[in-house]
């Protein structure tokens, strides 16, 4: 076969188990292709427009990809190694279980990408930028996350290991924690920041305070710092309110980011309907302050649009347990797993839940059984409606738990071990009442969280919450453990 397919155009094929060798594909058009299974030995890409491909199984070793535009694609299980993407354009791209190693990246453009199970070692992105991408379950190693521009992107337990990494990236990736660095030196300027890191970190926080960066200050505090997301919402929305004021307007790119920001939380269940809540009242009272023939009213409007969409699905969340639980005096052995112990007595925050959902001053009766450590786990017997405030009080907290229990189903489709699995989910599908969704909007939503009692404002710092609980399960009715 020609090794030339310069200015080559290929479109709506399927190419399986092919091998190309120093083949020279400069300034090609290749679109609406699926490559599978193949391998592409030091080829020539440069300057070609790459399109809706759906990649599988392919290896590119010593490929050039220079200024090359790359949109739209899907990459599965393919792994690039010594390849040189200078001056690509690559944008809305999936990539999934990938491996990128000794690559170059130098003054590209990496946009609104997601990575998935990414493997990257020996990355350079001297002079690239870096924005609006996903890092899901990925890991950098030995690479330089720095001396370019990093604005807006999401870790999801992603982990940087021997990496530089500029500073300002700390507030502008959101979900990187401490245990994800290890061993990184951070950068300023190009330079090395020989401080520790208490230092570091302090001289960060008075630089953003400076700035006015509210946003970036949100995610230092609340996603690397892990601080009490209720105190930093009330301090991020003044900050914001300042900044309107002041007619210094977030630009569509930090509404953007904020709207990202919004998503993770949500994704991974740490986002509490009550700070959604209060975000959402401040864009809509912000929207009355423009006029509609404002362009940046229809920036703000959208902004508040999509985060309504996730306001709803946390609603319906919510309506999926009866609110008539009260009534129900039957007792049930529940099984916690905890990732880590909670700091705070877990009996006395059940306590303190089913009095804030039920706003009644009495408390149920929870039986501690006995617990385990381990991953620590805690067998306590209590009342239905106990339960299902927990899941409720923790979703409008902390953003939720990882519900196992489906509370509107009854209790011989919960336990009976005769019923098929199919018949246990159409049970709970199929009941859709409105009275528990009905009653937190007028209820629940309606106080202020000044209002909240501070054992509760600090159940995601605590350990309570969606990602320290590994399981939640019932186990058997009115048992005792020996």
């Amino acid at each position: 076969m020609d090794k030339d397919f310069e200015h080559s155009i290929i479109m709506h094929r399927t190419i399986d188990k092919k091998t190309f060798e120093e083949d020279n594909f400069k300034r090609s058009n290749i679109q609406n292709t699926h490559i599978q299974n193949c391998r592409f030995e030091k080829c020539d890409f440069s300057r070609s427009s790459l399109t809706n491909l759906r990649l599988t199984n392919c290896i590119f070793y010593g490929c050039k990809f220079l200024n090359v535009d790359l949109s739209f694609c899907k990459f599965a299980n393919c792994i690039f190694k010594d390849c040189d993407f200078s001056l690509a354009e690559i944008e809305n791209i999936n990539f999934c279980k990938g491996i990128f190693s000794n690559i170059q990246f130098m003054s590209s453009r990496i946009t609104n990408n997601i990575f998935i199970e990414t493997s990257f070692t020996k990355i350079d992105l001297n002079g690239s930028t870096t924005k609006f991408n996903c890092f899901e379950d990925s890991v950098w190693t030995n690479s330089v996350f720095g001396n370019c521009t990093i604005d807006y992107n999401i870790s999801i337990r992603s982990k940087f290991i021997e990496t530089e990494m500029n500073l300002e990236t700390l507030g502008s990736l959101w979900g990187i924690q401490e245990e994800d660095m290890e061993n990184v030196c951070f950068l300023s300027l190009g330079r090395k920041i020989n401080e520790d890191r208490k230092e570091i970190y302090s001289k960060y926080s008075q630089y953003l305070i400076k700035k006015r960066l509210c946003l970036e200050m949100f995610t230092f505090q609340v996603s690397l710092k892990r601080e009490n997301i209720f105190k930093r919402l009330k301090e991020l929305l003044n900050s914001l309110d300042e900044r309107y004021a002041d007619g210094q307007y977030l630009s569509p790119d930090e509404l953007h980011y904020f709207y990202e920001i919004l998503k993770a939380m949500r994704k991974e269940s740490l986002l509490p309907l009550l700070v959604l809540k209060e975000i959402l009242i401040f864009y809509k009272e912000l929207t009355c302050k423009f006029s509609a023939d404002d362009h940046y009213y229809e920036t703000i409007l959208l902004f508040y649009n999509n985060i309504c969409l996730i306001y709803n699905s946390i609603v319906h969340e919510l309506s999926s347990y009866q609110y008539n639980l009260l009534n129900d005096e039957s007792n049930y052995q529940v099984k916690l797993i905890f990732k880590e112990k909670p700091k705070q007595d877990i009996v006395q925050s059940f306590n303190a839940l089913y009095q804030y959902v039920y706003s009644i001053s009495s408390i149920p009766n929870i039986q501690f059984v006995k617990d385990a450590s381990g991953s620590y786990i805690v067998w306590l017997i209590m009342p239905l409606a106990a339960l299902a405030a927990f899941n409720i009080g923790t979703l409008l907290l902390t953003g939720g738990v990882k519900h196992l229990i489906k509370l509107r189903a009854s209790a011989e489709v919960l336990f009976s071990k005769k019923l098929p699995r199919k018949y246990y989910l159409d049970v709970y599908e199929k009941d859709d009442s409105e009275e528990l969704a009905k009653s937190i909007i007028s209820t629940l939503l309606a106080g202020k969280i000044s209002s909240i009692p501070p054992t509760l404002c600090n159940l995601s710092s605590d350990g309570i919450n969606a990602k320290n609980i590994k399981d939640i399960s019932v186990e058997k009715k009115q048992s005792v453990l020996s």
